[in-house]
């Protein structure tokens, strides 16, 4: 395959997304042929080293926002025979409800591990203003006793003492949950690609 054969079946690939990042895609790929063209391979052998036009457009396409992908596959082009129609008509009480229901599955699998993420830093929030409000309450004197104030005071400092242990847990545990939604999102973009 020769780099013009190249670029198009890039750019065919990739049919739906907006002209502007075909036309991205497709010079940088040209740019990468080209570099290897200048190591000294010839054109076909810097085009077989670049990769396949299907692995390199599903790989943009992954990259690629999910809501951009869903517009590029519904815009592309497709004749439909009149069974299809048919049988997607007769079928939509079976195919639809199914659909939506995956829908609704997706978006609840993914608000949850943000939920999570939220609720690990809001009880992170919660100790450290409880021990910050129990020390602030032991100074000023809010306690009717001298024991009920040492025993604030106490209670802020282990509370602080909780929020310091936790917080790098906390924000591991974080990052490899928002890593964790990265690659449920590639999963669902896998759907829309294949």
């Amino acid at each position: 395959m020769n780099k013009q054969e190249f670029r198009e079946a890039i750019a065919g690939k990739l049919a739906g997304l907006s002209k502007e990042d075909i036309d991205k895609a497709v010079a940088f790929y040209t740019e990468a042929v080209n570099d290897r063209i200048d190591e000294g391979m010839s054109e076909e052998e810097a085009v077989k080293d670049v990769g396949s036009p299907d692995e390199i457009a599903k790989q943009i396409l992954l990259d690629t926002p999910l809501p951009k992908v869903i517009k590029a596959k519904s815009s592309t082009k497709r004749d439909l025979k009149g069974w299809q129609i048919a049988l997607i008509i007769i079928g939509f009480p079976v195919w639809f409800p199914i659909l939506l229901a995956l829908i609704i599955t997706f978006f609840s699998i993914y608000i949850s591990l943000w939920a999570v993420v939220v609720a690990l830093y809001a009880t992170l929030a919660a100790l450290a203003i409880g021990g910050i409000g129990a020390i602030v309450f032991s100074i000023i004197g809010v306690s009717a006793t001298a024991a009920g104030g040492f025993a604030a005071f106490g209670m802020g400092l282990a509370l602080l003492g909780i929020t310091l242990f936790l917080y790098f847990p906390v924000k591991w545990a974080s990052i490899g949950l928002v890593k964790l939604i990265g690659q449920f999102v590639k999963l669902i973009k896998k759907i829309f690609i294949a």
